[in-house]
């Protein structure tokens, strides 16, 4: 979501200051959540929970804060949170725990990873648990579809995963920026050719010749961000895979104008860096002034606000052929264990996916609230009125396509960086990069082809 597309682009994230009554670990003051309250038993069922930081920062407090206040108010299920890492070592402690027979109970993982996760079966579909709720069908009902679409990819027609920390990217600007470079400064940049005449404006020299302030940073080697100008590439289509994960349109026209729109802008316009930006870092590149505007991950939002000394806004990412991003972030998944530790698990999945739960995650971190009447939750509703750069991704959904998904997605991921980084380092003609990629990815995802 960073070298590859299976992790979280660009997040960067800061826990906040809770905020409206939201200063505990549990839900907003006030409110109930509408957890399932657990079925008492005469043993305490004990869970494992993995969950990744794509940073180092706080936000670790805040889930072991959530995690305490479910075991609270649930005697009989005791979850121990484990900070596994990134996305990527989380799915790597998962994949080796799932070799040792000591797998976690319960995990956030990439969208991404539902694939893998079937194909060493470590995963329990979820539909039986979301048909014995009374409420079920009313549950999945309520997450934004656009969020669902990974975990109903792979076999058969089941439900593999929850939304959880979900995101999309963002363009963020610096307003002050804007007004001293002679911009409206609620005017965001809406194609790429706005993006690419803003930026000249803001990008700032000194008497050397050194840039002081670049007009904008995109995280090119970043599969995610690559992927959304992919789409946007496209006209009308979003589809860069397929349902099945067994097939990516990579070498393709919409790719090439991907590619050659950021070559323009680094080494044509000289408006964003030759270097390949790091996504993990860009946040506070842009707090700190390095540069006007950055593309980044709605997760990196919670520490943008908290950071910057000037004011800032948020928009969609400007548009090619059409608006266009990938969702990304995480999902619950639930792994095979015993029957009392799954019905625990669902019902840890239930609270922590409350819309009480949900909203107070996004107001703390910056992920996209997953369920609709989040956003109807009090608190979460005076925290958009007052910050309501933090509705722009739940807006953008409306443009999301599925986030690419495939078997055997750490080679595929590895095939579309080196193409990008190849490019950019190495100078290699893009028809070339394009056409070595593609025969690579089709390598990949060969076997699994029916």
């Amino acid at each position: 979501m960073k070298k590859n597309m299976f992790k979280m682009a660009g997040i960067s994230v800061l826990a906040t200051s809770m905020l409206a009554g939201c200063s505990n670990g549990g839900a907003a003051t006030g409110t109930q959540p509408e957890a399932q309250k657990g079925t008492e038993t005469a043993q305490k069922v004990n869970l494992k929970f993995y969950y990744p930081v794509a940073v180092a920062g706080p936000l670790t407090k805040v889930m072991d804060a959530y995690v305490k206040s479910f075991n609270d108010s649930h005697p009989n299920i005791n979850v121990e949170a484990v900070y596994s890492g990134d996305y990527n070592q989380t799915i790597t402690k998962v994949q080796a725990a799932v070799k040792s027979g000591d797998m976690p109970d319960v995990a956030v993982l990439s969208a991404t990873d539902v694939l893998r996760l079937q194909d060493i079966k470590a995963i329990v579909p979820l539909e039986s648990y979301v048909k014995n709720d009374k409420d079920g069908d009313a549950y999945i009902n309520d997450f934004f579809p656009g969020l669902l679409s990974e975990a109903k990819m792979g076999q058969g027609d089941h439900l593999w995963a929850i939304p959880y920390q979900r995101s999309t990217p963002l363009l963020y600007f610096n307003k002050e920026a804007f007004k001293e470079a002679g911009l409206d400064p609620n005017k965001a940049p809406a194609n790429w050719e706005e993006f690419s005449a803003y930026a000249k404006k803001l990008t700032k020299k000194d008497a050397s010749g050194q840039v002081t302030q670049w007009g904008g940073m995109i995280v090119e080697n970043d599969t995610w961000i690559f992927q959304a100008l992919m789409m946007q590439g496209m006209n009308g289509d979003k589809q860069v895979g397929n349902q099945d994960g067994t097939q990516v349109k990579y070498n393709t026209d919409a790719t090439k104008n991907a590619i050659n729109y950021l070559l323009k802008l680094a080494k044509e316009d000289k408006v964003i860096p030759e270097k390949l930006a790091n996504g993990g870092t860009l946040p506070a590149d842009f707090v700190a002034g390095k540069a006007a505007m950055i593309y980044n991950s709605s997760g990196s939002l919670a520490f943008i606000r908290d950071n910057a000394k000037f004011d800032f806004g948020t928009a969609f990412l400007p548009a090619g052929q059409q608006y266009a991003v990938a969702s990304g972030g995480g999902n619950l998944y639930m792994f095979k264990t015993n029957d009392a530790k799954q019905k625990a698990t669902w019902e840890f999945i239930r609270w922590m996916t409350s819309p009480e739960q949900a909203a107070k995650w996004s107001t703390d971190s910056g992920y996209v609230a997953t369920r609709k009447s989040s956003y109807n939750v009090p608190t979460f509703q005076e925290y958009l009125a007052k910050f309501p750069q933090a509705a722009v991704p739940k807006d953008q959904l409306q443009y999301a396509g599925a986030w690419l998904t495939t078997h055997n997605n750490a080679d595929v991921g590895k095939a579309m960086q080196d193409s990008i980084d190849s490019v950019f380092t190495a100078g290699t003609p893009v028809d070339q990069s394009l056409a070595d990629a593609q025969s690579k990815i089709d390598a990949a995802l060969k076997p699994f082809k029916k």
